[in-house]
């Protein structure tokens, strides 16, 4: 990585990372998250290596590639560092479909998937269940949101019934929930149930278990800090050969570039597709997009998940506290282990259609956030830092103190 100044801990706020950034307090990661000048200099090289070799460019990017698999097997600790157990998806979409289609889905047995969760993780399995005529079942998460600790009753009343495959994100992208992934996991494998985790709300900035879980898909332009077309999928070794992907291409063949670079022609139209994850590749992945993840992904792993999860509840926390003192409402879970670096509120005697107008005017004071589902959501990331706090909330109490514009 090129020295431009990072420190062995979350850099605190070194906006010279960051340019071109004309938003100065962006807590909006959960969203999209801009690139670092770390990222974009990478994806100019890889732009400038293709502009002035060519195709001869092509085999070091490739090799780039693989090495990003094990960076990617570092950052989430992974129970197989050589980073076979992951394939290249363009978003977190793709890599739901990917499985969602090559899953060994039995007759009579159902699919289990929780109200309000994003979109990404239920239409490809109500589609799946659609197909393969078995039963689709749809839990609430509010039971797992209990203060008072997980109420697992309704779950477990499905998993009774005969469950394939759960999926779950590992946060919530309105409330910021973070499912307790290790009981989850310890349940399903008591029903012989899989456990598939969007992962597009965590990677880069909240624990998981990954030991513990069977798939995992991700998008590299939020929390992965990177840009969008560029992401990744998990599968516990386990299901590597019990997979069966449905739109297979050149690349998942076995020894797919021999007939390339072969003296004479190897070229053959009955290899075998490779019992591998990097089977659900197909074809020829974004050079630029995996560039960018290469970068961001090196970033991460220099300050490390749970360095960057802390430095984030160290900006939240607080943040939380005084909001409450001002009578608003927060989603936030009082269980730690159940806390992300999302942090979701309502204001106080507001109806939540209103709080798109707090987004536009927090953004008159350069303050970025967004409103999904009726919650201002406040997503800071490792460039943010404590300063930001009190200039958030200097903002809000000038808002509280007039009416918002309509």
């Amino acid at each position: 990585m090129q020295d431009l100044g990072l420190n062995t801990e979350p850099c605190f706020g070194q906006l010279k990372l960051f340019p071109k950034l004309n938003q100065k307090i962006y807590w909006n990661h959960a969203a999209i998250s801009p690139p670092s000048l770390i990222t974009q200099q990478a994806i100019q090289a890889v732009v400038d290596e293709f502009s002035i070799h060519g195709s001869d460019a092509f085999m070091p990017v490739v090799e780039k590639r693989l090495a990003l698999k094990k960076s990617l097997a570092k950052l989430l600790n992974a129970p197989s560092q050589d980073g076979s157990d992951f394939a290249w998806c363009s978003n977190t979409t793709s890599g739901i479909q990917a499985i969602a289609h090559a899953f060994p889905w039995q007759t009579a047995k159902g699919i289990l998937v929780f109200e309000g969760e994003f979109p990404t993780n239920t239409l490809p399995w109500r589609q799946a269940a659609q197909r393969q005529n078995i039963p689709l079942y749809r839990a609430q998460i509010n039971p797992l949101m209990n203060a008072a600790g997980c109420d697992w009753s309704e779950v477990e009343s499905f998993l009774k019934q005969g469950v394939q495959l759960l999926a779950i994100s590992a946060v919530q992208f309105q409330t910021g929930f973070r499912a307790p992934l290790h009981e989850l996991a310890k349940l399903c494998q008591q029903y012989e149930t899989a456990l598939f985790v969007d992962g597009i709300q965590a990677c880069g900035s909240t624990p998981i278990p990954l030991e513990s879980i069977d798939f995992i898909a991700c998008g590299g332009h939020k929390w992965m800090m990177a840009v969008e077309g560029a992401g990744f999928l998990y599968a516990h070794p386990k299901w590597h050969h019990r997979l069966r992907p449905q739109q297979a291409g050149w690349l998942s063949l076995e020894e797919p570039l021999d007939f390339l670079f072969a003296g004479q022609s190897v070229l053959r139209s009955d290899k075998s597709i490779r019992q591998e994850m990097s089977a659900f590749e197909g074809g020829a992945q974004c050079s630029l997009a995996y560039e960018a993840l290469a970068a961001s992904t090196q970033i991460l792993n220099h300050f490390g998940i749970s360095t960057i999860y802390e430095h984030v509840q160290s900006l939240i926390t607080p943040l939380e506290t005084q909001l409450l003192a001002r009578g608003f409402t927060s989603a936030r879970c009082k269980d730690t282990a159940r806390q992300s670096c999302i942090l979701s509120v309502r204001p106080p005697n507001e109806d939540p259609k209103n709080v798109a107008e707090w987004v536009q005017a927090l953004k008159e004071y350069n303050i970025i956030i967004t409103n999904p589902d009726g919650w201002l959501r406040f997503s800071p990331h490792w460039p943010n830092h404590l300063e930001q706090v009190s200039l958030i909330l200097n903002a809000i109490d000038e808002l509280l103190m007039k009416p918002l514009k309509t």
